[in-house]
């Protein structure tokens, strides 16, 4: 930030270069694995997820 990088700009950026990684090891089937056993992830696991998308998407909108 300190050449003058608009924060908003480096931290969508981030987001995305971190969701396109997400979507692409979606396609190793190892990280899906839960998905071929029928072993689901626990509760909590379920609850993280959501907590970090709606904080992420918290972060991105009070920027704006």
């Amino acid at each position: 930030m300190a050449e003058g990088v608009d924060p908003v700009t480096a931290s969508a950026i981030r987001v995305g270069i971190a969701a396109l990684c997400l979507i692409f090891t979606g396609f190793i089937p190892n990280p899906l694995l839960w998905m071929t056993t029928g072993i689901r992830p626990p509760l909590m696991a379920w609850i993280s997820a959501v907590v970090t998308v709606f904080g992420i998407a918290l972060i991105t909108i009070a920027w704006n």
